[in-house]
C-alpha cells in the first residue's frame, strides 16, 4: 500500500532577525538541516504568522506590541522548505494593513503556494484551499477568534474571523464551510484561537473542537 507523508507546522514568522539573515544570507539559510525533513513530505501545512510585503505602513487600529513582516524574498523560503499551504487566519498578517495583506496573498499565488484563511473578501478569505498529492485531495479552511477588527468583510479585505464564545454560530459556520469542500477527500479545519503560553486547551476548547470532528 502507497504511503503518504502529511506534515503539519505551527506558527511560522520569518520577519524580525529571521527576516534580516534571509536578506543577508538568502532564502534558503534558516532552514538549514530542516528543509530535508520538509522536503520529504508529500503535503506540508503551516501557519504564517507574518505579512510577506515591502509595505511599512502599520495597521491603523489599535496599537499592537508586535508588527511582523518578513521580506519579500521570504516566499522563496516557504518554496525551499516545501511547503504547499499557509494558513492565513491569524492576528498578525494584516499588522501591514491592506496592502501588506494583498501582497502577501499575491507572493504566495505567484509562488503557486495555496492559502486560505484570508482574502481580498469574506468570500476569499472562507474558501477553502485546495491541492493534490499522490491522488488524494485535500482542503483546508481556517479560522481565527482574534483580532475582530482584522475581519473581512463582503467587499473588504481580512482574515476569516469567527466569534469563539458564540457556539452555535460557529458550528454553523464550519458545517456551512465544510459543504464547500464537495470532492475533498480529506478535509482540514486549521483554528488560531485562545490564549497563549497554556500548558493544555480548556474543557471550552476541547468542547469546539470535538464539535468540528464530528
Amino acid at each position: 500500500m502507497e504511503t503518504l507523508k502529511f506534515m503539519l507546522g505551527g506558527d511560522v514568522m520569518l520577519g524580525r532577525t529571521v527576516g534580516e539573515w534571509i536578506a543577508r544570507k538568502g532564502p534558503d539559510y534558516p532552514l538549514g538541516k530542516i528543509s530535508e525533513v520538509m522536503n520529504s513530505a508529500d503535503l506540508v501545512l503551516v501557519n504564517l504568522e507574518c505579512a510577506i510585503t515591502s509595505s511599512s505602513t502599520f495597521w491603523t487600529g489599535e496599537p499592537k506590541a508586535f508588527y511582523f513582516k518578513a521580506p519579500v524574498s521570504a516566499v522563496e523560503t516557504l518554496k525551499q522548505a516545501g511547503v504547499d499551504i499557509v494558513s492565513l487566519a491569524n492576528n498578525q498578517v494584516l499588522d501591514f494593513g491592506c496592502k501588506g495583506l494583498d501582497d502577501t496573498l499575491d507572493l504566495l499565488e505567484m509562488a503557486g503556494i495555496r492559502h486560505a484563511g484570508a482574502g481580498r473578501d469574506m468570500a476569499e478569505a472562507s474558501k477553502p484551499a485546495c491541492v493534490e498529492s499522490k491522488g488524494i485531495c485535500f482542503g483546508m479552511v481556517a479560522y481565527c477568534d482574534h483580532q475582530q477588527d482584522f475581519s473581512a468583510g463582503t467587499a473588504s479585505p481580512g482574515i476569516n474571523y469567527f466569534d469563539l464564545f458564540d457556539e452555535k454560530a460557529f458550528m454553523s459556520r464550519i458545517g456551512a464551510d465544510l459543504q464547500k469542500m464537495k470532492g475533498v477527500d480529506w478535509p482540514i479545519l486549521s483554528l488560531h484561537w485562545g490564549p497563549n503560553m497554556v500548558h493544555r486547551p480548556s474543557d471550552y476548547f476541547r468542547k469546539l473542537a470535538r464539535g468540528a470532528i464530528d
